[in-house]
C-alpha cells in the first residue's frame, strides 16, 4: 500500500512539475498573489495573536482546562488559530482532530474588514455571517467536548517556570515560523488553483456541483465558486463577491466557506497538530452547513435588501421560501444526524481502546 502510495505521490508530483514549466506566467501570478495575500492580510491578521497566545502558554496560563479561553482566541484570532492552541494544549501528536476541527474558524475581522466590506462592498452582511459562524461553533461543540483527553499540564507548568525572556523569545520566533509555514501553504494551493484553471480542469471538477445546483434550482455559475471556495477560502470568497447573486446566497455560501475554512486550512493546520483528514472534514461539512442554514435566515434581520422581512408577500414567494427552508432544514437533519454517527463512531474507538 505504501510503495502505491509512493508511486502516485511521484506521479502527481512530476505532473506538477511540468505544469509548472509548461503554464509559469501564470503560475508566478498566483504565488505573488498568495505571497501579498500573505503579508497585507493573513501576517497582521496572525502573528500578534500567535505570540499573545505562545506567552501566555509559556506562561502556564492557557490549557485545556480552560475551554472557554480556547474558544473565545480561536474564534478572535481566526484559523489556523484554533489547531495551533489545541496542538500547543494537548502537544501536537496527541491533539485531538475533532477540537481543532471546530476550532478552525475564520477571523471576524476578515469577515468585516476584507469580504463585506471591501470585496462586497456590504458591511451589514458581516454580522449575520458571524453569528452564523458562531452559531455553527456552538453547535458541534457540545459532541466535541463531551470526551477529550486531558491536556499535558505539567508541560505548561514546566514552561511557566522559565525567565520570561526565554518564553518571550521562543514565542516570537515559533509564532514567526508557524506564520511562515502558513505562507508556503496558502502559496502553494493560489497556484494549484491557478494551474486547474489554466489547464481548464477546474471546469470539470466542478461539474458535479454543477449538476447539483442546476438540480436545486440554483445558478450554476456558483459551481466553480463554490470548488475554489472548497480549495482555498479567499480565492472562492473574491469569486464570489463578483457574481451577480441575492444577498441571501452570497451569505449564505459564504457562511459556508467560512465555517468549513476550505482544504488549504486543514493543510496549514497539519503544521501544529496531527489532523485526521476523515473526521477533520467531516466535522467541518456540518460545520459549514448549519452555518450556510443560520445565514440564509438570519440576513434579512440585517440587510433589508436581502428581503422585505415584514412586508406582505406573495403566493409564489411564499412557496419559494418554503421550499428553501425545507431544503435547510433537510441538511440540518443531515449534519445532525452525521455528528451522531460521528460521535457514536468516536466513543466505539475510544472503549476499544
Amino acid at each position: 500500500m505504501r510503495t502505491l502510495f509512493q508511486k502516485i505521490l511521484f506521479i502527481v508530483c512530476a505532473l506538477a512539475c511540468a505544469l509548472l514549466v509548461a503554464f509559469h506566467a501564470p503560475a508566478m501570478r498566483a504565488a505573488r498573489a498568495g505571497f501579498d495575500l500573505w503579508l497585507n492580510s493573513l501576517m497582521p491578521a496572525l502573528l500578534p495573536f500567535f505570540i499573545c497566545t505562545s506567552l501566555l502558554r509559556g506562561a502556564g496560563l492557557l490549557s485545556s482546562a480552560t475551554p472557554f479561553g480556547l474558544v473565545l482566541m480561536s474564534f478572535v484570532s481566526g484559523a489556523p488559530s484554533g489547531a495551533r492552541l489545541v496542538g500547543e494544549a494537548y502537544g501536537q501528536e496527541d491533539a485531538p482532530t475533532p477540537l481543532c476541527a471546530a476550532l478552525n474558524v475564520i477571523s471576524p475581522m476578515f469577515i468585516y474588514g476584507s469580504f463585506a466590506t471591501s470585496m462586497l462592498g456590504i458591511s451589514r452582511i458581516a454580522t449575520p455571517v458571524i453569528l452564523s459562524q458562531l452559531i455553527a461553533l456552538c453547535f458541534v461543540l457540545p459532541f466535541v467536548l463531551r470526551r477529550l483527553p486531558a491536556a499535558k499540564t505539567e508541560n505548561a507548568q514546566r514552561l511557566s517556570e522559565r525567565p520570561f525572556s526565554a518564553v518571550l523569545f521562543e514565542a516570537i520566533s515559533s509564532s514567526m515560523l508557524a506564520v511562515l509555514n502558513i505562507c508556503a501553504t496558502v502559496i502553494l494551493f493560489m497556484v494549484l488553483l491557478e494551474l486547474l484553471s489554466a489547464t481548464g480542469a477546474l471546469p470539470i471538477l466542478a461539474y458535479p456541483f454543477a449538476w447539483l445546483l442546476g438540480a436545486a434550482g440554483a445558478p450554476k455559475e456558483l459551481a466553480q465558486t463554490i470548488l475554489t471556495g472548497i480549495v482555498e477560502v479567499t480565492n472562492g470568497c473574491k469569486s464570489l463577491s463578483a457574481l451577480d447573486l441575492p444577498v441571501r446566497t452570497v451569505a449564505a455560501v459564504s457562511a459556508f466557506f467560512f465555517s468549513f475554512g476550505g482544504l488549504c486550512v486543514m493543510a496549514q493546520s497539519t503544521v501544529f497538530a496531527r489532523i485526521k483528514a476523515k473526521s477533520y472534514l467531516l466535522l467541518k461539512l456540518v460545520q459549514g452547513a448549519v452555518a450556510a442554514a443560520a445565514a440564509y435566515f438570519l440576513t434579512p434581520l440585517f440587510v433589508t435588501e436581502a428581503a422585505a422581512v415584514f412586508a406582505p408577500i406573495g403566493k409564489a414567494a411564499i412557496i419559494n421560501n418554503t421550499l428553501s427552508a425545507s431544503m435547510i432544514f433537510a441538511a440540518s437533519l443531515l449534519g445532525v444526524a452525521v455528528v451522531a454517527l460521528l460521535s457514536g463512531a468516536m466513543r466505539r474507538g475510544r472503549r476499544r481502546q
